[in-house]
């Protein structure tokens, strides 16, 4: 991550933090949260990982589950169950990382499931955003609906490409 990627995601933070209907719990929290993903960021570039290994490495999307999250925390029906939601995401972001890097292509279910946690998790956001919305309040079902087979047929993409990731071998 380069400077301008911390100064961005430091920004967007700062702005998540000021905006968002959070209370002091959360905001410590949700900090934290935020100084872990940048110090694995950081750790991660001193190690030398290599984002070759994962392919569906979600790390640089962080900045659009900042913009994800201070979308749902800025709306009258914000709760604390999506942020919650949120914070499982990126420790699961972090976590699906850890393991390519040190294991490889060898646990591609394992690495398929993690990557398909993540992101039942953002599609689950995403339609919250949606259907808690007062402006797509009467398509709450068309938009339910629209997702979710959206959401499927990426899913079962990512675990085909993880499936062609694997060693000949398994």
């Amino acid at each position: 991550m380069d400077i301008l990627g911390r100064v961005l995601t430091i920004s967007l933070g700062a702005l998540v933090l000021a905006l968002g209907s959070f209370s002091l719990a959360e905001r410590v929290i949700l900090g934290a949260t935020i100084l872990i993903f940048l110090s694995y960021r950081i750790f991660r570039e001193q190690r030398g990982f290599r984002f070759e290994l994962v392919k569906g490495n979600m790390l640089p999307l962080f900045p659009g589950h900042l913009l994800l999250l201070l979308g749902l925390a800025t709306m009258k029906s914000y709760t604390t169950e999506l942020l919650g939601i949120w914070i499982v995401i990126v420790v699961l972001t972090i976590g699906l990382d850890l393991l390519a890097n040190l294991m490889g292509a060898e646990r591609w279910a394992l690495l398929a499931g993690t990557y398909c946690l993540i992101f039942g998790g953002v599609f689950y956001l995403i339609r919250e955003l949606f259907v808690r919305s007062e402006k797509f309040s009467e398509q709450s079902a068309a938009i339910s609906l629209g997702i979710g087979i959206g959401g499927g047929l990426y899913l079962a993409l990512a675990v085909y490409r993880f499936y062609r990731l694997r060693p000949a071998t398994s």
